[in-house]
C-alpha cells in the first residue's frame, strides 16, 4: 500500500509535485516566499485560472488526451472562489505560473527586496 503525504505548506507541496522538473522545483524553493505571493494570487484569480485552463486542454487535446471535464471548474461558496485541480493539474499550473508570470517579473521582485532592505528608517522622524 503506497503511503501519500499530505502536505501541509506551500514548501511540502512543492516538494511533492510528481511532473515538477527538479530545476523549476529548486528555484521555486530558493525564493518560495516570492514564488508563493505570486502563487495565492493566481490561484485566487478567475481569469489566470481560466487562462491557464484553456491552454492547458488545448495542450492535452493536442496529445490526444481527453480533458476531465470537472478539472478546472471554479465555483463560488459562500463568496468565496474554489478550485478542485487535480495533482497533475497544480504541477502545470505551477509550471504555467513560473513560466509565464514569475520569470518575467523575477527580476523587479528582487530589486524592490534589495531596495526595501535600505528604507528601514522610522518615517516622518530624524
Amino acid at each position: 500500500m503506497k503511503h501519500e503525504v499530505t502536505p501541509t505548506n506551500f514548501i511540502e507541496m512543492i516538494n511533492v509535485l510528481p511532473e515538477l522538473p527538479e530545476s523549476v522545483k529548486a528555484d521555486i524553493l530558493k525564493h518560495h516566499d516570492r514564488f508563493e505571493f505570486i502563487f495565492n494570487n493566481c490561484v485566487s484569480d478567475p481569469r489566470v485560472l481560466k487562462s491557464f485552463y484553456q491552454k492547458f486542454n488545448m495542450f492535452k487535446a493536442a496529445q490526444g488526451v481527453e480533458s476531465d471535464s470537472f478539472s478546472g471548474r471554479i465555483e463560488s461558496v459562500n463568496g468565496v472562489s474554489s478550485v478542485a485541480m487535480s495533482i497533475e493539474d497544480v504541477s502545470a499550473f505551477v509550471i504555467y505560473i513560473y513560466q509565464m508570470i514569475y520569470l518575467p517579473i523575477r527580476e523587479g521582485m528582487a530589486q524592490v527586496e534589495e531596495e526595501a532592505q535600505f528604507n528601514t528608517a522610522p518615517v516622518g522622524r530624524a
